[in-house]
Parts: structure tokens; sequence; C-alpha cells
């Protein structure tokens, strides 16, 4: 089963106070004195798990919640905050990394500098994200942000652990100061610009796709959503989204996917596994490529999706190389 916990969202995609999503069932969370608890509905709409969360509520003030089961409570809830906070930042961290590998690949180097500096707005004080940042500045020809930059990690890394940057930070400002860090071809002033010596790891060849595809993503993480579907549009494909089993139904019927890649713990009355069998049994799709995502990757949970339907069961976080080269290696099925 999925262990995951998301923000409920309404059909405008506002997050619902109170009301989570795990392993797709609807939770509710609220406050009893200093604890905080978070109880599983049997709520299978949205409005059901308002009138239901409500009601527990109403219970909790009057006394009779206590004697109600399946109640969690959590006493510290604000390490929970924090624990919950942390995942998110790296989720968002991992997804903006993601990004500017893809864009940078793509020799969009504009794009990429842009998601390095969200990068290191999440977070100042990690030293890669200022790696990335002052290496895509040299490569786009911009010199003098670059070793400004190198600058403002210094500052940052003493400020808040006392410490200089790492070996490999200090090689690249200084090959950056003896002119060996040269701009890409169409960037910076032509005597920048030299194709000879770019940096190894930006003249690699990008993966992409033999084809552009048409990809349904379903997924009710909003966060995940907007990052897998902006790098799958970087190489090619025309996406589609769905937060849930049932919308992810009429999408594909409207959309025609060739591809569905489709979280396991989803919202409301279909998970993964029933939409996999629900896209099977519709012969009008044809056979579109499923591909589960989930975190969990044991042996059991590979054969439950495998006969589920899912023609691949990729483990999250996914590694966008490895998703973007699968999605290229895919052989074209009739529909």
């Amino acid at each position: 089963m999925e262990r995951k916990r998301a923000r409920a969202i309404d059909s405008r995609g506002r997050p619902v106070k109170g009301l989570y999503v795990r392993d797709g069932r609807f939770v509710a969370g609220y406050q009893d004195g200093g604890r905080w608890a978070m109880v599983t509905l049997e709520a299978e709409s949205l409005t059901e798990a308002r009138r239901e969360r409500e009601a527990l509520i109403a219970d909790l003030a009057s006394g009779r919640a206590a004697a109600r089961s399946g109640i969690t409570f959590i006493e510290a809830f604000e390490d929970w905050q924090r624990l919950e906070a942390e995942s998110l930042r790296q989720r968002t961290a991992q997804a903006l990394e993601a990004l500017i590998g893809a864009y940078r690949a793509q020799g969009q180097l504009d794009q990429a500098i842009a998601y390095a500096r969200r990068w290191l707005a999440l977070d100042a004080w990690h030293e890669p994200a200022h790696y990335q940042l002052i290496e895509l500045y040299a490569l786009a020809g911009q010199r003098t942000a670059a070793l400004r930059q190198y600058e403002e990690c210094k500052r940052c890394l003493d400020e808040a652990w006392g410490i200089r940057p790492a070996d490999e930070t200090t090689a690249l400002h200084e090959r950056i100061l003896r002119g060996e860090v040269r701009a890409e071809p169409g960037c910076g002033a032509p005597d920048q610009v030299s194709a000879g010596q770019l940096d190894e790891r930006a003249a690699a060849p990008a993966p992409g796709p033999a084809r552009p595809l048409r990809i349904l993503l379903v997924e009710d993480n909003i966060d995940a959503v907007d990052s897998l579907q902006r790098l799958l549009q970087l190489f090619g494909h025309t996406v589609e989204t769905a937060e849930d089993g049932r919308s992810a139904l009429e999408k594909a019927a409207l959309f025609r996917p060739e591809v569905v890649l489709c979280d396991l713990g989803l919202p409301g009355e279909m998970d993964g596994y029933a939409v996999a069998a629900a896209l099977r049994r519709n012969a009008s799709l044809g056979t579109p490529y499923l591909v589960a995502l989930t975190g969990f990757g044991q042996p059991e949970d590979r054969e439950r999706t495998r006969a589920a339907g899912f023609d691949w069961h990729v483990t999250k976080p996914a590694d966008p190389e490895v998703l973007v080269r699968l999605l290229a290696e895919l052989p074209k099925r009739s529909h």
C-alpha cells in the first residue's frame, strides 16, 4: 500500500483545509488540545469528507471523539510540521534540479539559470545549487555573474557553517578565472565562444524522444505534476494531466494517450490499479503503455503492478533521465 499523504484539493486545484489523501483514502486532521489528530475517513468524495470532518469536530467538542477508533495522535505537531516541510522542500529541490539538467542538456541556459536561482532561493546554503549556478553563468558567457556567485557562495557557507567552499567549487572558480570555462556557441560575446573548450558535461548528448508522444499524467501531488509536466514538454511530448481516477478515464477517452504515467495512491474511489484495469478493459483506447509511479519497489510490488496491467514500474522519486530514455525507446503501438 502507498504510504503517501498529500493535501486534498478542490475542483479548482486549491488545498482543502484539514483534509489529506493517503493510500487513496481521505484523512482528516484536527487539533485535540495540544495534540494533532489524524483520522482515516469512510468518505469517497470531497463533499462527504468535508461533512465527516465537521462531524468529527463536533464529536471532539462534545467529548465523544475519544471513543472513536482509528485516531492517530501526534504529540509533537511542530516536529511533524517540520518533517512535512522538509520532505516537500526536498521534493521541490529534486524537481528543480531535474529541470535545470534538462534545460541545460537542450542548450536553454537562460531557463536553466532561472531554475537554478529558484533552487537557491529554496536553500541558500546548499552548495551544489551554488555550483550549478556558477557554472551555468560561465557557460552562458556571464563571467562576472559567475565570479560574483562564487563570492556569494563563500559568504553563505561562512555565515551558516563557518566553512569554505568545497575543493570542486573552488576549482571551478579558478578555471573561470583562467578563462578555461568558455561560453557555449550563441552565448556571450564572440571572443568568449569556443566550441572546442566546452565543459564536457554540457557537451554531452542530451536524451531525447525518438518521436513526440501523447502522455496522460495521473498524479494528485500538484508540485510533482508541475515539474514532471514541464520536463516532458521540454522533450517534445504533449501532456494532459488528471488528479484522480475518474478524471483520468475521462481525459483518456478524449485525449487517447499513447502513454499513461499513473500514481498508485490516488484520492477518491479509484486507485492506480483500478485505473490501469479500466484502461485495459476499454478496447477503444487501443493499447497505451502504462507506467506505474510508486514509492515502493519490492518484487511483490512490481508483480502487483504487472498483474494490474502496467507495462513498467517506476519507483519514486523517478530519475528524470531514466524516464526520458524509457519514453524515447518505446516502440509505436497501434491504436
